[in-house]
């Protein structure tokens, strides 16, 4: 498998993305196991996919430090003659030790089965027709699901297992694996036994510090072109490296598939984009590929100024300091201020509501619901010029005395205190 190093987008040197990496598991200092984890890897290169299964006695993830609420979950499920596997995200990070938050599992139980299992269990639908359950406790909310099928958009491509399409559900881990959008993601934690089961590379590309699709990029993109944005998120937030593969397809079609994103995912993705101190890389992987411009499309005619360039990975690296700090820089205070440049061009144009010229032209990309248009829409009504002349004043940021705008006035003052020679 090869890789690709991200170039900075001016000087073409490597990008640096600082000490945020992956930390490196003691699952691997297994020699034996590595040798399996490589010789799977061959296996799915060949031919899609390869169930690898890492014993207990292997990793050192800790049943006893799971909430008693998944553990009553997980036992009701299995008492019911049904399996429970943890998944996903969650697999991810007991495998590198990382402290988990969200528990989710998944299950051969039908939704039907688990709504006479639970009492309190809810579900909600997604647009494909699927229905995920979730149960609150209070303390925990335990996110359970039953196995899906294969996505029908996959039926006949090259090395994906044969599915039936007609069917939205399975009792496969290897079918419900190809639903999910990454190879570490797709990774399931048996309860019951407890063994790691790897279907798709996912410990590989752990170890080796790697983000690739779990299908040919093609047809995963053009499945769900927000795996593309979901796969940067990972890249920057974790420092990895691009397969060269996905590398490709995003710098030839990446435009395109984000013109297929709807404007309210694109928001949605956007917001956790943005946000965990990695606005700084995120940026920048957005520059490199293009993308940038894509977003934010009312400053098309500045990508070229490096001045503006500047300016734009200055504000994502304010964001990332706030964060550092013990401060969280909200993402849309972030987006907005990659487009005050824009709405101080509109005044100088003479436009009778700027924000409103730069707003109009972002909702063709963007979608926001009532309070976020009004936190948006706020936050690009700064007026540059009262910053330029006057500085920062405290009547200038009346705005953000609401406390759910207390961040951005955190944001703004490090923003200000780094961009005044643009403005």
């Amino acid at each position: 498998m090869k890789l690709t190093q991200l170039k900075d987008y001016k000087s073409k040197r490597p990008v640096q993305f600082g000490d945020r990496a992956f930390k490196r598991s003691s699952i691997f200092d297994n020699n034996e196991l590595n040798r399996m984890v490589d010789e799977s890897m061959e296996r799915v290169l060949s031919r899609g996919y390869d169930k690898l299964v890492i014993p207990r006695a292997w990793h050192s993830i800790d049943e006893k430090s799971f909430p008693m609420n998944v553990r009553f979950v997980a036992d009701t499920i299995s008492s019911s003659g049904h399996r429970a596997f943890l998944c996903g995200g969650t697999v991810r990070d007991l495998v590198q030790g990382e402290e988990v938050n969200d528990f989710d599992l998944v299950t051969d139980a039908t939704c039907e089965e688990l709504e006479e299992l639970f009492d309190n269990i809810q579900f909600f639908e997604i647009p494909t027709g699927h229905r995920f359950g979730y149960i609150d406790f209070g303390d925990d909310i335990i996110d359970i699901a039953t196995m899906v099928n294969v996505p029908r958009e996959y039926f006949g491509k090259n090395k994906v297992p044969d599915f039936d399409p007609s069917s939205l559900y399975s009792n496969s881990l290897l079918f419900d694996a190809y639903q999910r959008d990454l190879p570490f993601n797709s990774m399931y934690y048996d309860i019951r036994s407890q063994e790691v089961i790897d279907y798709l590379g996912g410990l590989y590309c752990l170890r080796e510090g790697i983000v690739k699709t779990s299908c040919d990029p093609i047809d995963t993109f053009e499945y769900d072109p927000r795996i593309m944005l979901r796969a940067l998120r990972f890249a920057s937030r974790f420092n990895l490296s691009v397969d060269e593969d996905m590398d490709m397809v995003i710098r030839e079609h990446g435009t395109e598939y984000l013109r297929r994103i709807t404007p309210r995912a694109m928001t949605s993705n956007l917001q956790t984009f943005f946000s965990g101190g990695f606005a700084h890389t995120g940026t920048d992987l957005l520059l490199e590929y293009g993308l940038f411009t894509g977003i934010f499309p009312s400053v098309s005619d500045k990508i070229s100024n490096h001045y503006y360039l500047d300016y734009v990975r200055h504000s994502a690296r304010a964001a990332d300091w706030l964060f550092a700090e013990g401060t969280w820089a909200l993402p849309l205070v972030i987006m907005a201020s990659f487009l005050w440049p824009a709405v101080k061009d509109a005044e100088e144009r003479g436009e009778e509501d700027p924000v409103d010229c730069v707003l109009d032209s972002q909702k063709k990309v963007l979608s926001f619901n009532e309070q976020e248009e009004v936190f948006f829409r706020n936050t690009l009504a700064l007026d540059y010029r009262a910053l330029d002349k006057m500085g920062i004043k405290n009547e200038f940021f009346s705005i953000f005395e609401k406390s759910e705008f207390r961040d951005g006035l955190n944001m703004l003052r490090l923003y200000y205190a780094n961009n005044r020679e643009y403005l």
